[in-house]
């Protein structure tokens, strides 16, 4: 049995004072939104490493190995080129900061640019390490499940979710072992890294077992860009509520986080269990619409007055 790959920790987030710095009147301040993160990293544990010497004089590597930390266990807030290519030589995860004091030209390079930190919170810099780290995201938990992105060691379970009876009676069945595990590599670094959702898996809590999946797709609507509520439970936790918990969950995320005016259901005329499920969650048949040759029932919800 091949031994299990150990996943890095987060535990510390590093910069050069200096650099986050700002210059007003003749006077150097901390912005309150470097301050303010600081303090919301503390609270939830995660060591903060204000380093008092400039670039120059100590490198990040002797950082590291002065705090005595793995080169995977932090994440650098750079403001200059420098250090975004000391954090790319050494492996670690990088946010850039758009500081007006120090021009930046490499910058778009890093995984997330930053304006400001006043909208950015704990989780917002633990997702930035993850998404380094190819680490899946933990998008909500409800009273039974936890929803959260697949990830390539997911696949054994994906592949016996599919093959419960009636799991593609509606939908599209897996590839072969070999192409799904393409298909899903480019969708992780692609759909997930990009946009930050995607179709997500369906864990029951109790059981650690994989019950389903569900999430939000990209979909182009009488030619508009629209995002579509996709889900299915497996055939032996179905009727039990499953469903209705963890889509109502993903509604409300996407009113908070992805302010989206309207969702669509796209559900063939067949499938009656999902045509239930769209109108006990708001939803309201709207037409019909044609994708692939197959003709789907539009459901939709507002999700301003849902």
């Amino acid at each position: 049995m091949r031994k299990e790959e150990k996943k890095p920790v987060f535990r510390a987030v590093l910069f050069y004072k200096r650099e986050l710095q700002q210059k007003k009147d003749g006077e150097v301040y901390y912005p309150k939104d470097v301050r303010h993160l600081c303090e919301e990293l503390r609270a939830h544990g995660i060591t903060v490493i204000a380093e008092e010497k400039a670039v120059s004089q100590i490198t990040l590597a002797e950082i590291l190995k002065r705090e005595k930390l793995d080169s995977t266990e932090v994440l650098v807030l750079a403001a200059t080129d420098e250090v975004l290519h000391m954090a790319r030589r050494e492996r670690v995860a990088a946010i850039a900061y758009a500081n007006p004091d120090y021009p930046m030209e490499e910058r778009m390079a890093s995984s997330l640019l930053v304006e400001d930190f006043s909208d950015m919170d704990e989780v917002e810099v633990y997702h930035a390490w993850q998404r380094y780290h190819h680490l899946p995201w933990t998008i909500l938990e409800t009273k039974r499940c936890v929803v959260r992105e697949l990830e390539l060691a997911d696949l054994d379970a994906l592949f016996a979710l599919y093959e419960q009876p009636h799991m593609t009676d509606y939908m599209e069945p897996l590839y072969d072992r070999e192409q799904e595990e393409r298909y899903q590599h480019a969708y992780i670094e692609n759909m997930y890294a990009f946009y930050g959702y995607g179709m997500w898996l369906v864990i029951e809590k109790s059981g650690q077992k994989v019950i389903g999946r569900a999430g939000l797709e990209n979909r182009t609507l009488h030619g508009k860009a629209e995002l579509e509520l996709g889900y299915a439970i497996a055939t032996d936790h179905q009727n039990q509520g499953y469903a209705t918990e963890v889509c109502e969950a993903i509604l409300q995320y996407t009113a908070e986080h992805l302010g989206e005016q309207q969702i669509h259901c796209l559900i063939e005329p067949g499938n009656t269990r999902s045509i239930h499920l769209a109108k006990k969650l708001g939803f309201a048949c709207k037409g019909t619409v044609t994708d692939q040759g197959k003709q789907y029932l539009d459901y939709i919800r507002d999700m301003h007055n849902p």
